[in-house]
């Protein structure tokens, strides 16, 4: 009989939790009508979609501390996270409206720039690492361009999901992208503690200690800390990301910011704890939104004591040193306009104008110097370093604005 009691409670206690069903709506805001959308635990497949009334019904019983992404064709998707105490849940969504400047450019250029376009899109969109390269946008046709010349800014709209084919990983997903805006001379605003963040507030931040000194890496200090991030493994064989219940695919992972730039996670390995200032953890896709496709798993980045412009301690009884070898010239792209090539019917881009390491002047100082500028209206720099046969060092600054 005990036993008989102990095995019907235990079967009635996985059938409550079995049952752990959200109900809702998905409404257009201002005009109450029903949407057919698509409702899913953020980063994972799992997922339903609204009927035609708007109506929907979602088994949350293994997934409901995972934050509930709620998107469609032609709406602005919207997270939610503590969506399992209303019943029933009403959701609103608002429509995508793009105010487009009217542009004015001539028929001839129109395809070579939306090329430029596309290109610096998918740059900035899917990154530009060997696993990025594997990566093929499906509808290219689906996404619209705004460049605005004044502010130097590129502006990105899709009415339909971005269809992203990785070809090395073997898998399709689909986007919606809500906001896309990029800027190369994007100011981007100091904060009280003197560190830069492009994407403004962390959902997490965590100051390092003297007693996390322990640590071999900064990963290391951030596992077990984080909400929504599980971390596992060790530098040595390999950390395995679990992002909001979901393991990472093989190959991917979060995005790394050092100072703000992007970098791989050995450089992040590689850091020592005791120049470590603050370890921040982004996982929201309001923020993350600005990262693109390369923030799909959340950003981790780490700041360090010489972005404060503060001095940086030394450690007691030790010597770092890192050697990084040779170092390897870049060669700097420069077009020559004055043969005709199929490439040169895109916009010029460059940022770095002219580069050249050995300008020998004559025997009065003076050199002469040709290149083609770019297309942008701007305020060139010229930076001059150089050096005399006595062995003097020489640097000089000038700049000229480009019409």
């Amino acid at each position: 009989m005990i036993k008989f009691i102990i095995i019907l409670l235990f079967f009635n206690f996985n059938i409550v939790a079995y049952s752990q069903v959200i109900k809702g709506i998905v409404l257009e805001r201002k005009t109450n009508n029903p949407v057919l959308a698509t409702i899913y635990f953020s980063g994972t497949f799992v997922g339903t979609l609204s009927d035609l009334n708007g109506n929907f019904e979602l088994d949350i019983s293994k997934n409901n501390s995972i934050p509930l992404t709620i998107s469609s064709i032609g709406y602005y998707s919207i997270t939610l996270t503590d969506y399992s105490k209303v019943k029933p849940l009403i959701i609103y969504l608002t429509p995508k409206v793009h105010e487009l400047k009217e542009v004015v450019i001539s028929s001839k250029s129109i395809a070579r720039k939306r090329i430029a376009y596309l290109n610096k899109f998918k740059d900035v969109f899917l990154g530009t690492t060997d696993n990025a390269r594997n990566c093929e946008i499906i509808n290219e046709n689906d996404i619209t361009f705004n460049y605005d010349s004044c502010r130097d800014t590129l502006k990105a709209f899709a009415s339909k999901p971005i269809l992203i084919n990785n070809k090395a990983l073997g898998y399709k997903i689909s986007y919606y992208l809500d906001k896309f805006e990029y800027n190369a001379r994007r100011p981007v605003k100091e904060n009280a503690d003197g560190h830069f963040r492009s994407y403004g507030v962390p959902d997490y931040s965590l100051t390092v200690t003297d007693r996390m000194s322990g640590s071999h890496d900064p990963i290391q200090v951030l596992q077990g800390r984080t909400e929504g991030l599980f971390i596992t493994g060790d530098s040595h064989q390999g950390y395995q990301f679990i992002f909001h219940g979901q393991k990472v695919p093989k190959g991917e992972s979060p995005l790394f910011l050092l100072d703000d730039k992007e970098v791989d996670l050995s450089t992040i390995c590689n850091l020592p704890i005791e120049v470590v200032d603050k370890i921040e953890y982004i996982k929201e896709s309001g923020a993350l939104a600005f990262y693109g496709f390369r923030g799909s798993f959340g950003v981790i980045s780490v700041l360090t004591k010489r972005g404060i412009n503060g001095s940086i301690p030394p450690v007691l009884n030790f010597i770092t040193r890192r050697i990084y070898g040779y170092y390897q010239a870049r060669t700097f792209y420069t077009p020559n306009y004055n043969i005709s090539q199929s490439e040169y019917n895109k916009p010029d881009l460059r940022t770095t104008i002219y580069w050249d390491p050995n300008v020998v002047t004559d025997k009065d100082g003076n050199a002469t110097i040709s290149f083609f500028n770019a297309d942008s209206k701007a305020i060139i720099k010229v930076d001059v370093e150089g050096i005399v046969e006595p062995g003097i060092p020489l640097v000089g600054r000038s700049s000229f604005e480009s019409k």
